[in-house]
């Protein structure tokens, strides 16, 4: 089941009422990754209706249609960028990763960060934390595009550094066109699936 609710909470936390761009909504089912742009967060929340338990990734940025006018998610076409993002895996049977923290540990990292997460979202294995500014980031020039990636990717490395003070390795999720699961969603990453 996918509780529309909380993802609209989630849509509205990340890009409130004004969009600047189109939001990339994607779906992952058995067989391929489909991304989707939209302009509203009613229109995604009416795609989950009628596409239903799949599983669901928002980019935290959003995008402009490429120059022949179809929706691309990609870093060069990033259009805002509504904060920063960080994914926190644990140990679990989704990860091969051996050098991650328990759920625990992480949630005792979240509480240690100096700078504390505006949204925490539990991904079903991990936790995805965002840092909403009170106003997004417009990107209108390729040197705010410089900015936008050069202001993630530091973010990306100086959470990633203390995590390896801590004997962890965290992923560098911190592209402009990264994904991250829709809350209200399942994750299908292990079975069972379980709820974003």
């Amino acid at each position: 089941m996918v509780y529309t609710t909380v993802a609209r909470q989630h849509l509205e936390a990340l890009f409130g009422n004004s969009t600047h761009g189109l939001i990339s909504f994607s779906i992952k089912d058995e067989v391929a990754w489909f991304d989707q742009g939209y302009g509203e967060i009613d229109e995604i929340i009416k795609s989950i209706g009628n596409l239903g338990e799949k599983e669901y990734f928002i980019a935290p940025c959003t995008f402009h249609l490429n120059n022949d006018g179809h929706f691309k998610r990609q870093a060069d076409l990033a259009f805002s960028m509504p904060g920063l993002w960080f994914d926190v895996d644990v140990q679990d049977q989704a990860h091969a990763q051996e050098a991650l923290p328990t759920r625990e540990e992480a949630e005792a990292f979240i509480v240690s960060l100096p700078l504390k997460p505006s949204l925490e979202i539990w991904s079903g294995h991990g936790f995805h934390l965002y840092w909403i500014f009170r106003e997004p980031f417009i990107i209108e020039t390729p040197e705010d595009r410089v900015r936008a990636q050069r202001l993630s990717r530091g973010f990306q490395r100086a959470l990633i550094k203390e995590g390896a003070s801590r004997g962890w390795a965290f992923d560098n999720t911190g592209d402009l066109a990264r994904t991250l699961r829709l809350a209200g969603s399942l994750n299908h990453k292990a079975q069972p699936p379980v709820e974003v």
